[in-house]
């Protein structure tokens, strides 16, 4: 099985396909509580992110935003008082690819590093 922490973020091709359920329930365990949850009819990977007020949530949003644009990969985010929540799927498959697993990764690292997280 790969390792998410040796993937490199690939343009999606007309061949590539979804994660298998199997491999993607596998692939979660590398991932810091990171689920599979439905949007909208896809599979996509999820993570409520906690902070301490609406700000925060807003400045975390930001981060995410930005890694999103370094990617041209954006996530569906949700913000509100102490919460961030992000929801990453590639849009045009319905569902989860490798990049998608590579980028929740790097959010969690971006959000450890901003310093914005919930003590």
């Amino acid at each position: 099985m790969k390792k998410i922490s040796e993937l490199e973020f690939t343009p999606i091709s007309p061949n590539d396909e979804v994660i298998s359920e199997e491999d993607l329930n596998e692939l979660l365990q590398q991932l810091d509580n990171w689920e599979v949850v439905d949007y909208g009819g896809s599979n996509s990977l999820y993570k409520s992110f906690r902070v301490d007020n609406f700000i925060d949530a807003q400045k975390l949003a930001c981060v995410t935003g930005d890694l999103a644009e370094q990617f041209n990969h954006h996530p569906i985010l949700s913000y509100t008082w102490g919460k961030l929540e992000v929801y990453w799927f590639t849009h045009s498959m319905k569902g989860v690819h490798w990049n998608d697993l590579l980028l929740a990764d790097n959010t969690d690292k971006a959000a450890v590093e901003s310093n914005l997280l919930q003590k």
